[in-house]
């Protein structure tokens, strides 16, 4: 498994999509520290994990509204009295406040938020560094939103810390572009099923978004792909998981290149379903999980959506 003996630390892992990856990565085999502000879920998740097999597990309790580079440094000493490396950490606390225009935005509000989606994980990323650049091969996931492209109105400090949280990934990974045990990733899990994507959008169906445990291979990305024998990389122009929630009938997205310049396309299927990746010359792949085409980046091509799974998923890599 890709995860199997990894130490992974996931804050806000007591609900949602948190919760959902300490569990399965745990059954996994993962060795999961799992954040929470509350003692009682937190106890209730350890138990959790520690039903799931024979994982070394570790439970860190701390309100992230608190936490200043001194509590960061506590966090990382403690999980080095229990572990000599991290191999994955993934950033998904995160609180959304109140929707409601700047004019009126209550300050105190303004700076829990920047402090909790954006601060945070500075600190801790800061402070976790070593025992990151310990493992053989580690990823920093942090997780991102729809919103973090572009100011939205009524958004406030969540629009605001997510457009942050993306640049502090870009400028961590471009800092660390040369370290080959590192890899760094800004990840937006989009519409999912949970307690936040409710309070944004309380007239929304929940049954009509994806459920989090959807989502369990975009996270699971601990294992090397780009590693694989079949790719002779020297450069990665770019990476990117495209994931399309399941439709009565195919849809076709449209032909297209990826680059103007001549570079490689591999597209890495995450789960098996009856979507496809179609050539403009008639060929047609079928969507077969842990299933890569290489082709030249300059061949026009299409994935369509799938019919008999949730999602179809897929990792995209171009490179020279």
């Amino acid at each position: 498994m890709a995860v199997e003996n990894k130490n992974i630390f996931i804050t806000g892992s007591t609900d949602g999509i948190g919760k959902m990856l300490a569990i399965e990565f745990a059954k996994k085999g993962a060795n999961i520290i799992a954040h929470g502000r509350n003692s009682k879920t937190l106890d209730s998740l350890y138990d959790a994990l520690e039903e799931q097999g024979n994982g070394k597990h570790l439970i860190i309790e701390a309100d992230l509204k608190y936490l200043n580079e001194q509590g960061a440094l506590q966090v990382m000493h403690e999980i080095n009295k229990h572990y000599e490396c991290l191999d994955g950490i993934i950033h998904n606390a995160a609180v959304l406040g109140k929707l409601s225009p700047l004019e009126s935005y209550d300050a105190s509000i303004w700076e829990e938020i920047l402090q909790v989606n954006l601060t945070v994980p500075f600190l801790l990323t800061k402070a976790l560094i070593p025992l990151v650049n310990s493992s053989k091969f580690a990823r920093i996931i942090f997780t991102s939103s729809g919103v973090a492209t572009q100011g939205r109105s009524f958004w406030g400090a969540y629009n605001v810390s997510k457009i942050g949280l993306k640049g502090l990934a870009e400028i961590f990974d471009d800092e660390f572009q040369f370290k080959n045990n590192l890899k760094i990733f800004s990840f937006d899990p989009g519409a999912t099923n949970t307690k936040m994507r409710a309070a944004a959008f309380p007239a929304e169906n929940p049954n009509g978004v994806k459920d989090p445990s959807d989502l369990l291979a975009c996270y699971e990305w601990f294992l090397p792909i780009v590693h694989n024998p079949k790719f002779n990389v020297k450069s990665l122009c770019r990476i990117k998981v495209n994931l399309n929630l399941r439709t009565p009938e195919r849809v076709i997205h449209g032909y297209h290149t990826d680059f103007p310049f001549e570079c490689k396309t591999a597209i890495f299927s995450i789960n098996s379903n009856d979507g496809l990746t179609k050539f403009e010359n008639g060929q047609e792949v079928e969507s077969v999980e842990n299933r890569m085409v290489i082709f030249d980046g300059s061949t026009k091509h299409t994935g369509t959506t799938c019919t008999n799974q949730r999602i179809r998923m897929n990792i995209n890599f171009n490179y020279f």
